[in-house]
């Protein structure tokens, strides 16, 4: 019997190795879009669970009315630029209308953002609302020191807290730039809040008005895990665009990103799934973080910042919400700091309230003041911002 030539049986080789080298590629192909697929459907479950949360607000609560805050907001949000900041219309003056079409929002029943179905298909996210959020916080600002000055406390009052509530509704909207926004409306009329609280006396009647004001907003509180699966929500829809398009649309100093590379096999989606699957693990560890009590959570979250802005990969320092996992919880204690203090100033009794920072808020009454302070879970610590103590004066002369 004839044997085959080496040729032949080289070339039967390379047949074969040709084969399997194609079997393997289609296998790692099949592979890859599986893994994409599931991706795309966890985006769509991420998304799902945001836009279908219940709202913040409760139908009974005081005050409350039909409809949803964001066709106020929204439609505030169009005018309020065009308002001058710096000199607005006073309180009362018809052409204020944008302002008061905002604070309506606060009182509506369905705080939630509705997710237009347009902006899923088309894997974008809503507008910021950065403008119209800083010229109502202008506007606030400047009509609650009037209102304080006129007298009119309990006006000046619910103008704080709805201001606060637009913040929190705007948090818990979580996109983008939301929850920074949203804090910082918090932030400063928290700041405003305490400064009267310090500066001026209430009535009994207003305290326990404010009281009741502060716990229903801390009642409403977003929950900072959303605005983590915003953010992981958020880079899954961008990569979802990159593929549909194919090209990168994002870029960082006007440079555009590298989407794939030999460590990937060059392909761009399984570029992609490591930086989603990078990303969930990052944000997963943050979350985390957020059930220890800050002292201990801040040396551990400062290093996840630092490692997320020294990354190769720029994507990774878009990751916004990271930084205010413990200005949420600072805020709300701060809170509930006021909280108490208003309660114990106008009925004499000590109300302790949970510390939303892992450590204790408590509440110290005399005949003269009363004084609420946070205190440290252990050791303190130099990294961790502390809300301010609030001291309320009971007898001024």
């Amino acid at each position: 019997m004839r044997r085959p030539s080496t040729w032949k049986i080289l070339g039967l080789m390379a047949a074969s190795l040709a084969v399997a080298a194609a079997g393997i590629g289609l296998w790692i192909h099949f592979r890859i879009q599986a893994q994409w697929e599931a991706m795309v459907r966890e985006v769509d479950a991420l998304l799902d669970h945001i836009d279908s949360r219940p709202s913040l607000r409760r139908p009974s609560d005081p005050g409350v009315v039909r409809g949803n805050a964001w066709e106020d907001y929204l439609a505030a949000g169009a005018a309020l630029p065009r308002l001058n900041s710096s000199k607005p219309p006073p309180f009362e003056d018809p052409l204020a209308y944008p302002m008061h079409r905002l604070l309506e929002g606060t009182r509506r029943a369905n705080s939630r953002f509705p997710y237009p179905p347009e902006l899923r298909r088309e894997c974008r996210l809503p507008n910021d609302f950065q403008s119209p959020s800083g010229v109502a916080q202008t506007i606030g600002g400047i009509w609650t020191r009037s209102l304080f000055d006129q007298g009119k406390s309990r006006t000046g009052i619910d103008l704080l807290m709805d201001m606060a509530t637009f913040g929190v509704d705007l948090a818990d909207r979580a996109f983008d730039t939301d929850v920074m926004d949203g804090y910082l409306v918090i932030a400063e009329n928290f700041r405003a809040l305490h400064e009267q609280l310090r500066t001026r006396t209430f009535s009994k009647e207003d305290l326990l008005h404010l009281a009741g004001r502060l716990e229903r907003l801390d009642r409403a509180w977003p929950d900072h895990e959303t605005a983590l699966r915003a953010d992981l929500a958020a880079l899954g829809l961008l990569l979802i665009l990159e593929d549909r398009e194919g090209e990168p649309m994002h870029s960082f100093s006007g440079y555009d990103r590298i989407r794939r590379d030999w460590r990937t096999l060059y392909s761009s989606r399984l570029h992609a799934l490591r930086q989603y699957r990078k990303a969930e693990a990052i944000l997963r560890q943050v979350s985390e973080m957020q059930k220890l009590p800050a002292e201990s959570a801040q040396p551990a979250l400062n290093a996840i910042r630092k490692e997320l802005m020294a990354s190769r990969d720029p994507l990774f320092t878009t990751f916004y919400h990271v930084n205010f996992v413990e200005e949420t919880r600072r805020l709300r204690a701060q809170g509930r700091l006021m909280q108490m203090a208003a309660r114990a100033a106008a009925t004499g009794g000590a109300v302790e309230l949970e510390d939303p920072m892992g450590g204790t808020l408590r509440v110290v009454t005399s005949e003269r003041r009363v004084v609420v302070r946070r205190i440290a879970a252990g050791s303190s610590s130099s990294e961790v911002y502390e809300p301010p103590e609030v001291v309320l004066e009971l007898d001024r002369k």
